[in-house]
């Protein structure tokens, strides 16, 4: 469970300067597109972790 945690925590922290500088340059559709690749792919690196297991 922590090296899951720790997976999801890291991106959210770069998810979250990432969003900040998307959102002072007004690209907004550009951040959440950000968001939503970060996201899957944590969603596929959690996915190859529980498999290895």
């Amino acid at each position: 469970m922590t090296r899951a945690s720790i997976g999801v925590a890291i991106p959210l922290f770069f998810i979250h300067k990432m969003g900040k500088n998307f959102y002072n340059t007004g690209a907004e559709i550009t951040g959440i597109a950000g968001m939503l690749l970060i996201a899957v792919t944590v969603l596929l690196i959690i996915g190859v972790i529980l498999n290895k297991r």
